[in-house]
């Protein structure tokens, strides 16, 4: 067993965290305590069951992403830099957005934020242009657009039924 990679959540309210002491788990003679949030297929949950710690892990790594594409985008045309964008940070955008709808608007303005400058790079259109025409352009939905959309995509199915 690995130490480090393993850990578990106990998810409950935060009246009934206070009521119970955290349990400890004993595996092979290994005492794991409970984690105060856990990663699993690449979201990050917290013990109250909110991903809200998620978004700032893909925000952090789309702008390390954003910042080694920068440095590379004089050498890329057009469509090696769409390609590029699209797999290293519109891929982190929509991976499993689903779970993020109903999230603060907040959180939602932070993933819009990439968004708008992994279009303004592919472009080159400046900072202070507006943003709506050349997302429109690019084919691209807003962030919470695109939730909304991959939500819809994964229901129809089952009301055509």
């Amino acid at each position: 067993m690995n130490d480090d990679k393993t850990e578990f959540l106990v998810i409950s309210s935060k009246s009934i965290a206070k009521k119970f002491p955290s349990p400890l788990m004993n595996i092979a003679h290994h005492h794991i305590e409970p984690a105060l949030a856990a990663r699993n297929i690449g979201v990050i949950m917290d013990s109250q069951a909110s991903i809200v710690g998620h978004v700032p892990s893909i925000c952090r790594s789309a702008y390390i992403h954003i910042y080694n594409i920068g440095k590379i985008n004089k050498y890329l045309d057009r469509e090696s830099l769409e390609t590029v964008i699209h797999a290293f940070i519109t891929s982190r955008l929509d991976y499993c957005n689903s779970l993020l709808c109903g999230i603060p608007s907040f959180l939602i303005c932070h993933l819009q934020r990439i968004q708008n400058i992994a279009a303004r790079i592919i472009t080159g259109h400046p900072r202070h242009d507006h943003i709506t025409p050349v997302l429109y352009s690019l084919h691209w939905l807003p962030i919470e657009e695109r939730i909304k959309f991959k939500i819809l995509i994964q229901v129809s199915p089952i009301i055509n039924l």
